[in-house]
């Protein structure tokens, strides 16, 4: 197999694609306090960096062509304040706020977010507040996207 897809998208653009965008990585370390861009690890045996899009030094990937894509992201922090806010960002604008509230030494928190973007977006997981985000070498805090289909 090549590895390469041919696609029909909406409107009658078609192509072809290869191999189809997607990531999974993994927090390895936790993070100090305050807001930043949290930077996972593509190098666990669970995770995968298809196309080569994600970047581990930076925590952003980027949009290889314009399209629909969803980001998945489940955090565990060690806050124990009652409130944990993670954003999906793009560099400039938060595009979603995922939020627990609780009163917890840990805090968990998911999130879903589907999004049409064009080619050439970065988009990062970023924590924002004075709480530490938990990672180690399991899948504690995990940020995956993929291209569900070209636009």
């Amino acid at each position: 197999m090549s590895g390469i897809i041919s696609y029909t998208a909406f409107g009658g653009k078609s192509g072809s694609l290869g191999p189809i965008p997607s990531f999974r990585a993994i927090m390895h370390t936790s993070t100090a306090t305050g807001a930043a861009v949290m930077v996972f690890v593509t190098t666990h045996g669970s995770t995968h960096n298809h196309g080569g899009h994600y970047s581990t030094s930076t925590g952003y990937f980027t949009a290889p062509i314009k399209g629909v894509y969803q980001f998945n992201f489940t955090g565990l922090s060690t806050s124990s304040t009652g409130q944990v806010d993670y954003a999906l960002w793009d560099g400039s604008n938060e595009l979603s706020l995922f939020r627990s509230q609780g009163h917890a030494s840990h805090e968990s928190i998911q999130g879903v977010y589907s999004i049409d973007i064009a080619a050439g977006t970065t988009i990062a997981i970023r924590k924002n507040g004075s709480y530490a985000a938990y990672g180690d070498s399991t899948t504690w805090s995990t940020f995956s996207g993929y291209l569900v289909h070209p636009t």
